[in-house]
């Protein structure tokens, strides 16, 4: 193929390399056999953990379907997008539960749902400070000793 002046470094359509498909593609297989090891070295060497299946799913979509609970939890602590949907709109909850694993469903439902109650925590936190306290506790600026402000010009 070299001598045809095939470039295997050269993007695809949707901008990933070569290498990057194949580490991204044997994700999804990790994901779909259970192999939990094989997950953590191909993440480790880079292939992206929302990889998309040609029908969109996701490692987290597969191992859920399948009932790999351990994949799951390891998928989960990688943080990976538990919203993404595939080409059937399926979430992982939607795939665990059709797959008949309702475990695995209630597992990603509350870390979904840790997430959320985190994410509003955070942002209470972030707005405390200014409804806590009061207009009286919010400085005022003046200008400096010996400088007058200027009167706006009358109108015509």
């Amino acid at each position: 193929m070299l001598d045809f002046g095939v470039d295997f470094n050269q993007a695809a359509a949707n901008d990933n390399k070569p290498t990057q498909q194949m580490l991204d593609r044997q994700l999804l297989r990790a994901a779909e056999f259970d192999e939990s090891e094989k997950i953590i070295d191909l993440i480790r060497r880079g292939a992206d953990k929302n990889a998309r299946h040609i029908n969109n799913d996701t490692p987290l979509i597969i191992a859920a379907r399948e009932g790999h609970e351990k994949t799951v939890r390891l998928l989960l602590r990688q943080n990976v997008d538990m919203h993404a949907r595939n080409y059937q709109d399926e979430d992982a909850i939607a795939a665990a539960r059709a797959g008949g694993n309702e475990a695995i469903a209630k597992r990603i439902a509350e870390k979904i749902e840790k997430q959320k109650q985190a994410a509003a925590q955070n942002q209470r936190d972030m707005l405390a400070p200014i409804t806590e306290g009061s207009a009286r506790d919010i400085p005022t600026l003046s200008l400096p000793q010996g400088i007058r402000r200027k009167k706006p010009p009358a109108p015509r």
